[in-house]
């Protein structure tokens, strides 16, 4: 008798666990990834501390996807930032613009590579020097 409330209770407690310990979904992580992606871009103008990291990677030949990757807290941003074009599926991709030189265009892709799940743009200016 004893046994199997024991049992009950582990079973209540692994299934509270899966319930509320599996977070996010894919597509709620990749929502977040956009997200992030577009808010770390639009604080290059403003943010000195952004502009000089920004400046410094696309002077050395990296990309605005690099830059998302170096700013976002490891472990815990979305694992997959392409430029121009998705590799493979449920991956976030960071793309120029297609009217203004300095506008970035933000797609976060799920299952389908050629459709994009979310698509955000922001534009990214450099202040003159």
């Amino acid at each position: 008798m004893k046994h199997s409330r024991y049992f009950v209770l582990v079973i209540l407690f692994i299934l509270a666990a899966l319930t509320f310990g599996c977070g996010e979904s894919k597509s709620e992580k990749l929502k977040s990834g956009v997200m992030f992606a577009e808010s770390a871009l639009a604080q290059v103008g403003p943010n000195p501390f952004m502009r000089a990291q920004y400046k410094a990677l696309i002077d050395a030949g990296q990309t605005p996807a690099d830059f998302i990757k170096a700013v976002q807290p490891k472990d815990q941003g979305f694992p997959s930032f392409e430029y121009e074009k998705p590799t493979h599926t449920w991956t976030i991709v960071i793309r120029p613009g297609t009217k203004d030189p300095d506008e970035l265009f933000i797609e976060g892709y799920g299952d389908d590579t050629k459709n994009p799940i979310v698509t955000k743009s922001v534009v990214v200016k450099l202040p003159e020097e």
